[in-house]
């Protein structure tokens, strides 16, 4: 983990001796390790990044599919909020390794899917807790959705409204799903609390601590929180 994201302790104000990573310049951070009821690991992270490189950062988290969108036979129009979304309804990236790489890492581990309602799972209580389906977002600068109180990505249709947003670099790097996302000056400090005080259903849990992660980085699923200082 601190090799991806280059985590280093500023110093002084500037922070002019901490060292650039993927995610700028990361000042401080913490991680809490959670085990899901089918006993997976997965953590949750918050990033203090320095003032400078917030904007810069935050503007390439993206929630898309890198790939054009072709859709099924009679549904082929991606500004409509009920279009199909399935991996056939994609063209995937020629030509470019990387970019197939990343096209596959989407499709298998950034599309949500909703539980259905009264189940467990996000639907529990009707609407999904995590706000899915969203709406798009054409502009690659993020903005604060007032609703959910969360910032909204780049979205650029319908057909994107189930991915969940991600870095395409540590994404790439990581190899495991990811929720990357920027947190707004007024609710980082409830993210420290809550995971500092969950308690998992019938497992243990980590506490949160500061540090590299003692887990293999390829199994290990992540939610990433970028402090908006």
């Amino acid at each position: 983990m601190r090799d991806i994201l280059k985590v280093h302790k500023g110093k002084g104000q500037a922070g002019k001796d901490a060292k650039s990573g993927v995610l700028g310049r990361v000042m401080h951070h913490v991680t809490r390790y959670e085990v899901q009821g089918q006993q997976s690991l997965h953590a949750h992270i918050l990033l203090w990044v320095h003032p400078d490189d917030v904007d810069r950062v935050s503007s390439e988290i993206v929630a898309c599919a890198p790939a054009k969108y072709v859709g099924r036979a009679g549904a082929t129009n991606e500004h409509d909020p009920n279009c199909p979304t399935g991996r056939e309804c994609w063209e995937p990236p020629a030509g470019d390794p990387h970019a197939l790489a990343l096209f596959e890492h989407v499709m298998t581990k950034q599309c949500h899917v909703c539980t259905p309602v009264n189940g467990p799972g996000c639907r529990k209580t009707g609407p999904c807790r995590y706000a899915f389906p969203w709406k798009p977002h054409p502009s690659s600068t993020p903005v604060v959705d007032t609703a959910t109180r969360r910032y909204v990505y780049y979205r650029p249709s319908w057909a994107h409204r189930n991915i969940s947003p991600y870095h395409p670099t540590v994404a790439l790097l990581w190899g495991a799903h990811i929720n990357l996302q920027r947190v707004t000056s007024s609710d980082w400090s409830f993210y420290v609390l809550k995971y500092a005080m969950k308690v998992s259903s019938g497992h243990a849990s980590a506490p949160m601590r500061s540090g590299p992660s003692p887990w293999p980085a390829a199994v290990m699923p992540w939610a990433v929180m970028l402090a908006d200082m």
